[in-house]
């Protein structure tokens, strides 16, 4: 249970209400009144909790960690004009230690965005404009070679599957290729 990122403005509490497992995992988005804050690795407040409009959920590994690999998600997003900001992504593993307790980067063990040892792939990230985007951040977003790409997702399901080699990171929505990118990442996710 924290907030999101405060540095991007996010307005939502992650709870583990919002996220179920059974035949899958579902995470859920909401809008409802929650209280929330974050903390800091010794379980001081970092941000002292307030009131904000919507809750979702967030899953976290604290130690399972790969370099290169398939990963494939089955997910459907809302439309556009909800103006939420859904997304799968990865994390650099550097910040595996940090984020249960804080979505801010920057803190301990985990990079701030642009600094060098920052990795993230946002295999799909729906808001503003373009709906949805495929973007790898080493150590910061607007790379080039195929890193940054928009691809249109509707509000049906689909199966995202990210490839991610020594040299490459392509991503498929239901098996045809949406965007490569021409750049490896150093360090596991």
């Amino acid at each position: 249970s924290r907030h999101g990122e405060y540095a991007q403005g996010e307005t939502e509490c992650n709870i583990p209400q919002q996220v179920a497992t059974g035949s899958g995992l579902v995470i859920t988005t909401a809008k409802n009144n929650w209280t929330c804050g974050d903390f800091n690795i010794n379980g001081s407040v970092r941000h002292t909790p307030s009131a904000w409009p919507y809750i979702t959920g967030d899953v976290q590994w604290t130690t399972f960690k790969f370099t290169y690999g398939t990963v494939e998600i089955r997910a459907k997003f809302p439309p556009q004009a909800t103006s939420l900001w859904p997304a799968t992504w990865l994390l650099g593993a550097n910040c595996q230690l940090t984020n249960i307790y804080t979505a801010d980067t920057g803190y301990y063990t985990c990079p701030a965005y642009g600094n060098t040892g920052y990795a993230e792939i946002d295999m799909t990230e729906c808001y503003g404009g373009g709906w949805c985007q495929f973007h790898v951040a080493n150590p910061g977003f607007g790379i080039g070679h195929g890193c940054d790409a928009t691809y249109n997702v509707d509000t049906n399901w689909h199966v995202f599957t990210t490839v991610w080699t020594s040299t490459s990171i392509k991503q498929y929505m239901d098996g045809v290729l949406e965007a490569t990118c021409n750049q490896g990442i150093v360090g596991p996710m």
